[in-house]
C-alpha cells in the first residue's frame, strides 16, 4: 500500500515493486518444482489428452 502514497518517493516505490515482484516470482517457482505441476498447469490450461 505503501506503493501508492503520493509522498512516497519514486526510488522507494521502486524498491517495494521490486520486492513484490520478487516474491511473487520465488512462488511461481516453488510451484513450478514441485512433483506434479505439470498435470497442474495442464488442467489450468486445459491442455490435457482427451482420446
Amino acid at each position: 500500500m505503501g506503493a501508492f502514497w503520493k509522498g512516497v518517493p519514486r526510488s522507494v516505490k521502486i524498491v517495494i515493486s521490486l520486492f513484490v515482484f520478487g516474491i511473487l516470482f520465488i512462488i511461481l517457482a516453488i510451484v513450478l518444482l514441485m512433483p506434479g505441476s505439470s498435470d497442474m498447469i495442464a488442467e489450468l490450461l486445459k491442455l490435457t489428452n482427451r482420446h
